[in-house]
């Protein structure tokens, strides 16, 4: 066989699925950060600006101890309104830090980022979709019906299905998961 210069030399038989050398193979540890997937990077951008987007929603956001109408009608209702509303807002945000963490383990090929990534998403969801609802369950009158929480669901339904969807690509998900 010649090569491509045409001295008649046999040409180097390429190494297995067609990579020059082992430091170019996916699956050897000194390959490790060239054959991060295509869109990691963003996708990791973009995680971290919904971590702080869902730190900033649970500080801002007003609840029931922020209501100025809140003192008209205490029950014992509101009075688990308030404790319930406290606890999600510290797991979304203790939630959302994790996250923040987790992002430099997704840079970085880690598989525990991979599982935390497929996770921490859902649970997200699940506590805006919990306060949505404790929200959305409150008397009109105490004004917790705001367009600032229907925008943090949103963002959460959106954020976990784009997270789902790429994160079991096959080629992220052999990328984050092969030195597990």
């Amino acid at each position: 066989m010649k090569n491509s210069s045409g001295s008649g030399r046999p040409t180097a038989i390429p190494a297995p699925g067609g990579y020059k050398n082992s430091t170019d193979r996916l699956d050897s540890p000194a390959g490790r950060g060239r054959n991060r997937p295509f869109g990691l990077a963003f996708f990791a951008l973009f995680w971290v600006m919904t971590g702080v987007f869902n730190i900033v929603i649970s500080l801002v956001m007003s609840g029931p101890l922020d209501s100025n109408r809140f003192s008209l009608g205490v029950s014992s209702w509101t009075t688990s309104l308030v404790l319930q509303d406290t606890t999600l807002r510290m797991l979304l945000q203790a939630f959302s830090i994790l996250q923040l963490f987790a992002t430099y383990g997704l840079l970085k090929g880690s598989s525990w980022s991979y599982w935390g990534g497929l996770s921490l998403p859902v649970l997200d969801l699940a506590i805006c979709a919990s306060l949505f609802s404790i929200y959305y369950s409150a008397p009109a009158y105490l004004g917790l019906r705001t367009p600032l929480l229907d925008a943090s669901l949103g963002v959460d339904i959106a954020f976990a299905g784009v997270a789902w969807v790429y994160l079991r690509r096959s080629l992220v998900k052999e990328y984050l998961t092969r030195w597990a």
